[in-house]
């Protein structure tokens, strides 16, 4: 009897003085090198192996090996138990799993590993437990190839928008509410193949998950752009248009952009660019981009309804997005899609697309869009736009475009512009242009309308205070008629439709004041046959005698005549002339000596105070240089 007490109490000194060494050691530690401090003594790889000594002496040596302390009741471990154990480089995290298993639980504080017993969960039948049944799965995801650990790794559950990273030393903890039997994780990184573990309820699982690395292809394997572009139509794509849509080349890369711009959460970031499959949702509803029923997943989730309080970021919508604020997708959005500030989109727009400020979208778009400022599209866009500023697509498109202040279309485009002041079309555009200032086209097949037009050809008529057309009808003319014998002309504009801008002056003596004119007309050149066109001009313009003359002085004039082509740069004409002459009597100084001097044949003259119609016949012939 004595002996068993004696011996009691010798086990009980025993255990109390494992917990009084263990606690001091917390307090002073054993001394590390600045490898050692820099990593958790959890993570830092050791190369042991025990055989057949107690667990006491294996810890004690683990400690002493990994250069930290452990604390630990004896009573929860059987420390006289023999265990065996080799491993080389593996934390200590892997070593005390293989010696302990998962029902002790590990913790760090300091420099120091507490071992502790592990949690009950609640169990799954328990339906009156406070907390929900769970599973708590760790472990390690490492290189397939060189078996190091791989930091920053997605661990994912499908079905139940629960994710987690590994940190930088390759470990994860993953919590899953209401698990199954069997729970399968997938696991993804960025430039590694995708691979799935799976976790069964039970004890604590710890999973050791390997990938492998996607093997790079050489540039030399790849497909060569040349071929590429040898079998593809010619496009007219001019350096501006090539500059609009310097955007990423593919979907996937403006999503990565997408992401980059807007994901200010870090892990969210890691977990888009880690994992490319694309997880499903039939509706989700967010408060903030990530604070919502998807989770940090948001990025990587496609949704069929998504109903955003303030703002919200998928991968996608099926059916119909709203926010109050704005809408981020990485991808395709299909209905309708509406945002009380902005929506942007890196994939394909299709359906209704409405913001009070901007709609961007980083690919194709066939949609109704309308914004309150601005509608941007980096690539083709079949739609019709409504924008109270600017609508801007990248690539091909038709439809119609309608901006307070301007258009431009990078690309082939068929439809309409309407703008307030500016419209550009920078490839084959079949329509119509209308502009309160400017017209740009490269290629037109159509109708052009505003004060300025410009293009490089048109094949139809450009409407304007001035038209020029760098394929089109452009002279210079010299030419005499009855009143004034040496005129010179700028004709510019297509033949159906051209501007005239001219000056012209009458001959005097020294003694008199000279007559000038200045004018502008508009007129068409029909072709009659290869070498012969028909000319129908009219023009006005103002004559003064000396300095400018404020008063109305209006020489009107109708011009039907011949040209004859000599050449490619020569051309002469003639024809007839009907005038009107409008002149104010009421002012002291006027130029009517231009009429009495050649006295051309008179038609009528009357006076319209403070008025003089003056009308006769007359006559032009020049020369024009082409």
């Amino acid at each position: 009897m004595k002996s068993y007490w004696t011996e009691r109490a010798v086990r009980n000194k025993h255990r109390l003085l494992s917990i009084f060494f263990s606690f001091c050691l917390m307090g002073l530690g054993y001394p590390v090198s600045a490898q050692s401090i820099s990593t958790p003594p959890l993570e830092r790889e050791l190369s042991i192996s025990f055989e057949n000594i107690s667990l006491e002496n294996a810890l004690n040596r683990l400690a002493k090996e990994g250069q930290f302390s452990f604390a630990y009741n004896a009573e929860l471990l059987n420390i006289r138990q023999k265990v065996n154990y080799r491993g080389n480089q593996q934390s200590v995290r892997q070593i005390l799993i293989a010696l302990l298993g998962t029902e002790i639980q590990l913790k760090e504080k300091g420099n120091h590993i507490i071992l502790t017993k592990a949690p009950e969960k609640p169990a799954q039948s328990a339906t009156n437990s406070p907390e929900e049944p769970y599973l708590l799965v760790s472990g390690y995801v490492l290189n397939g190839q060189t078996g190091k650990k791989i930091a920053q790794a997605s661990i994912y559950h499908k079905q139940k928008n629960i994710v987690a990273q590994s940190n930088e030393y390759g470990f994860f903890t993953v919590k899953i509410p209401k698990p199954d039997s069997a729970t399968v994780l997938v696991i993804s990184k960025k430039d590694f193949a995708d691979t799935t573990a799976i976790a069964y309820v039970g004890p604590t699982p710890f999973l050791s998950v390997y990938l492998n690395p996607i093997p790079v292809v050489e540039a030399s394997e790849a497909p060569s752009d040349s071929v590429l572009l040898a079998s593809a139509e010619p496009e007219y794509y001019p350096v501006f248009a090539d500059r609009l849509r310097n955007n990423p080349t593919t979907e996937d890369s403006t999503s990565n952009f997408i992401a980059e711009q807007w994901i200010q959460n870090e892990e969210a970031k890691t977990h888009v660019e880690n994992i490319e499959e694309t997880l499903e949702s039939d509706i989700a509803f967010s408060v903030f981009p990530f604070a919502g029923t998807n989770g940090l997943l948001s990025g990587n989730t496609r949704n069929n309804v998504s109903v955003n309080l303030l703002g919200g970021y998928s991968k996608g919508t099926n059916i119909m997005e709203l926010a109050g604020l704005f809408n981020i997708d990485n991808g395709d959005v299909s209905g309708i899609q509406m945002a009380g500030l902005f929506n942007i989109n890196s994939g394909k727009m299709t359906g209704l697309q409405a913001a009070g400020l901007i709609n961007v979208n980083g690919n194709s778009v066939i949609a109704l869009q309308s914004a309150g400022l601005m509608n941007i599209n980096a690539r083709d866009a079949h739609a019709w736009q409504m924008a109270g500023l600017l609508n801007i697509n990248g690539g091909k498109g038709s439809g119609a475009q309608m901006a307070g202040l301007g258009n431009i279309q990078a690309g082939d485009y068929k439809g309409s512009q309407f703008a307030g002041l500016f419209n550009i079309s920078e490839g084959r555009m079949q329509g119509a242009q209308f502009a309160g200032f400017l017209n740009r086209a490269h290629y037109l097949k159509g109708t052009q309308m505003g004060f300025i037009n410009v293009a490089d050809s048109v094949k139809g008529v450009s409407f304007g205070f001035l038209s020029f057309v760098k394929h089109g009808y452009h002279q210079i003319e010299v030419s005499a008629d009855e009143i004034f014998y040496t005129n010179l002309a700028f004709r510019t504009g297509v033949n159906a439709f051209y501007n005239i801008f001219s000056i012209g002056a009458k001959p005097q003596t020294l003694e008199t004041i000279p007559v000038w004119t200045v004018g502008y007309g508009i007129g068409t050149a029909p072709r009659l046959t290869r070498w012969l066109y028909l000319n129908f001009d009219i023009t006005a313009n103002h004559l003064s005698q000396g300095d400018f003359l404020t008063a109305v002085s209006l020489l009107n004039k109708g011009y039907l005549g011949l040209e004859l082509r000599m050449g490619k740069k020569l051309g002469l004409a003639a024809g007839f002339t009907y005038n009107v002459y409008l002149q104010d009597y009421s002012r002291e100084v006027l130029p009517l000596e231009f009429v009495k001097e050649y006295q051309p044949r008179i038609i009528d003259s009357h006076s319209y105070n403070p008025l003089q119609v003056t009308r006769w016949w007359g006559a032009k012939v020049a020369v024009r240089f082409l």
